[in-house]
C-alpha cells in the first residue's frame, strides 16, 4: 500500500470514529442485571453501544433496563421556555427529540403545546398520532416504532406486565368536564403556584372586594396568584366558579410528566388496569388531552381497596388503603403495588394466580421516590373534598385486579 492510500485510510477511520461519537450522547445504560455503564451511548436497532475510555462495549437490546441521558426533562424544559409564544414549529422539533428518546409524555406535552397555539397545525396533529400509534404497538407487544418511524433512545418506559388476558377489551370512556378540571386545578393550587394562568370572569373581582370590604386597587395590584387564593379561600361559590384556572398547577404538571407516564406504561395496558379485566381500578390509556390526564388522576386519587400488611392477612388486620396518600407516599398502594413482593408492605394481588412484574427494583429506585416525593411534597397535603358527581369506572374482576373503589369497599381482604 503505498503512503498516500495508507494516510487516506487512517483518515478515513479517524473521521469514522469522529462520526461515531458525534452520533452518540452521553449517557448512562443500566441493564437488567443491575449493572450499570456511563460513556457515550450509541443505539443501533439490535444494541447499545457504551464507549468508555475509548473503549466500546456492546449490549443487546433485549438485556437493557434503560438508558439515563443526563438531565434530558430539565433541558427539555428549559428549551421548552425559551420558545416565542407562537413557535409551533419550534415546539414539534422539541417533541421529535422527545420521542426520538422514547419520551412520549414530554414529547405529548411540547405537540400539545403547539395545538394550544394552532389547533389546525396538520404537522402537530400528524406527531400527536404517531405518539399515539407507537405507545398502542409498544403496549400490545408489537414493534417498538410504527413502520418508517422515528428510532431512538431509551426513555426508561416500564414494560408491560406480562401477565396478558388475551381478549381483554378496553372500557367506554368517561371523562371529567371542563368544570371538574377546573375545580381540581383550583383545590390542588398552591401558593407557590405563580406560573399558572388564571383569568378572572365577569366582575368578580370587584363583587369580592365589596364583600371583603377591601380597597379593590389594592387587591387588583395583588399577583393573580394571590387574588385567586383569595377568592377560592374566601369568597362564595359563585366567585370560585368564575375563577379559571387555565392551566396545571405544578402537582398536576409532575403527574402528567412524570407519574401518569409511569402507571400507565407499567399498568395501564390492555392485559391489566387498561380494561374491565383489571379488577376494579380502571385507567385510561394514551392520555391524549387534559380530560384523559385528569380522569386518570382523580381515579387514582380517590381509589381505595381493603388491604392487611404483609405477615397479617386475617380479615381483622385487614383496612382500608388507598393509592395515593398524601404525605405518607411511601405506605400508599400505588407505592408498594409496584414494588417486588420481597420488599412492599402491601402486595399487588394475584393476577391470573400469578405475581404482577414490578414497576420498581426497590425503594431506592428513582422511580419509586419520585411517585413518594409528588405525594408527599407536591400534592396539596390536606385531601381535598373536590365534590364531583364522577362515579369512577369500574372492572369486571375477573382479571384479579387492585380490588375495590372507594364507592364499592371490598369486604374481603386482598391477597
Amino acid at each position: 500500500m503505498s503512503r498516500r492510500a495508507f494516510t487516506f485510510c487512517i483518515a478515513g477511520l479517524v473521521l469514522s470514529s469522529l462520526a461515531a461519537l458525534l452520533l452518540a450522547d452521553h449517557g448512562i445504560v443500566v441493564t437488567k442485571d443491575g449493572s450499570t455503564y456511563e460513556g457515550d451511548v450509541r443505539e443501533e436497532e439490535q444494541s447499545v453501544i457504551v464507549v468508555i475510555r475509548g473503549i466500546e462495549t456492546r449490549f443487546p437490546r433485549a438485556d437493557i433496563e434503560r438508558i439515563d441521558y443526563g438531565d434530558f426533562e430539565k433541558d427539555f424544559h428549559d428549551q421548552l421556555a425559551k420558545l416565542g409564544p407562537n413557535d409551533v414549529a419550534g415546539r414539534i422539533a422539541l417533541a421529535r427529540q422527545a420521542f426520538d428518546r422514547r419520551r412520549y409524555d414530554l414529547a405529548r406535552e411540547a405537540v400539545a403545546d403547539a395545538q394550544r397555539i394552532d389547533p389546525n397545525s396538520r404537522e402537530a396533529a400528524d406527531m400527536m398520532d404517531l405518539i399515539d400509534r407507537t405507545q398502542r404497538l409498544e403496549r400490545s407487544g408489537q414493534a417498538a416504532e410504527p413502520s418508517g418511524g422515528p428510532r431512538g433512545g431509551g426513555g426508561g418506559a416500564m414494560p408491560a406486565p406480562a401477565t396478558a388476558r388475551a381478549g381483554a377489551t378496553p372500557t367506554e370512556r368517561r371523562l371529567l368536564s371542563a368544570e371538574d378540571i377546573n375545580i381540581i386545578r383550583q383545590k390542588e393550587l398552591k401558593p407557590t403556584d405563580t406560573g399558572v394562568r388564571i383569568t378572572f370572569q365577569g366582575d368578580v373581582k370587584r363583587r369580592f372586594t365589596e364583600q371583603q370590604n377591601i380597597r379593590f386597587a389594592d387587591f387588583n395590584r395583588l399577583p393573580p396568584i394571590e387574588q385567586a387564593m383569595q377568592i377560592l379561600n374566601d369568597g362564595d361559590d359563585e366567585m370560585r366558579r368564575q375563577v379559571r384556572i387555565t392551566s396545571d398547577p405544578s402537582a398536576l404538571a409532575e403527574f402528567k410528566r412524570s407519574v401518569q407516564p409511569l402507571v400507565l406504561s407499567g399498568c395501564a395496558t390492555t392485559a391489566c388496569h387498561g380494561t374491565a379485566a383489571g379488577g376494579g381500578l380502571v385507567l385510561y390509556a394514551p392520555a391524549e388531552g387534559d380530560p384523559v390526564a385528569y380522569t386518570n388522576f382523580y381515579i387514582l386519587t380517590q381509589y381505595q381497596s381493603r388491604t392487611a400488611p404483609r405477615g397479617n392477612q386475617g380479615i381483622f388486620g385487614s383496612a382500608m388503603r388507598k393509592l395515593v396518600e398524601r404525605g405518607h407516599g411511601d405506605s400508599s398502594l400505588l407505592a408498594n403495588y409496584g414494588l417486588p413482593t420481597t420488599i412492599a408492605e402491601y402486595d399487588h394481588p394475584l393476577v391470573g394466580g400469578r405475581t404482577v412484574q414490578p414497576i420498581f427494583r426497590n425503594k431506592a429506585d428513582q422511580r419509586f421516590e419520585q411517585v413518594v416525593r409528588w405525594m408527599d411534597e407536591s400534592l396539596a397535603r390536606i385531601e381535598p373534598d373536590y365534590k364531583l358527581d364522577f362515579p369512577l369506572p369500574r372492572g369486571g374482576g375477573g382479571g384479579g385486579g387492585a380490588g375495590a373503589t372507594s364507592t364499592q369497599p371490598s369486604t374481603q381482604p386482598e391477597r
